[in-house]
């Protein structure tokens, strides 16, 4: 039976998906997210994040007076950042990885009904055999 969680499956099935598949997270994340295409589309989306927390860290400031950005405060919004796009990339991934035991739920209960459907057939092979004995 599948265990859903708010709608997505458990951290314990993905776990389960990734023990089996013999894939772990981060080497899967690494390999989701590694190439150009992926580098860029991430750098565009941090520069997104970047505009949107500088705009609304600038509109903060004014309100209360401030007028220039400390160090610490710099660190801080790239940390922000930073940790956005961990995160990002990181739902991807389960994504990514729900997909795949979805897909291999599908294979299993496929191989099942096969199996039932060779099952029905060596058995009336058999009944036909049988009846042919008795005759």
């Amino acid at each position: 039976k599948k265990q859903k969680v708010s709608g997505a499956f458990s951290d314990q099935q993905l776990n389960d998906v990734n023990a089996v598949s013999g894939v772990h997270l981060r080497e899967g994340k690494k390999q989701l997210f590694s190439g150009s295409k992926e580098d860029s589309r991430v750098s565009e989306a941090n520069g997104k994040i970047n505009q949107a927390l500088q705009k609304k860290l600038d509109e903060i400031m004014a309100k209360h007076g401030v007028k220039k950005r400390s160090n610490d405060v710099e660190r801080c919004l790239s940390l922000v950042q930073d940790v956005r796009a961990e995160l990002k990339k990181e739902r991807e991934a389960r994504q990514n990885l729900e997909k795949r035991l979805e897909k291999m739920e599908r294979d299993r209960e496929q191989e099942r009904v096969e199996q039932v459907e060779r099952e029905k057939k060596i058995q009336k092979q058999f009944d036909e055999v049988m009846k042919k004995v008795k005759n």
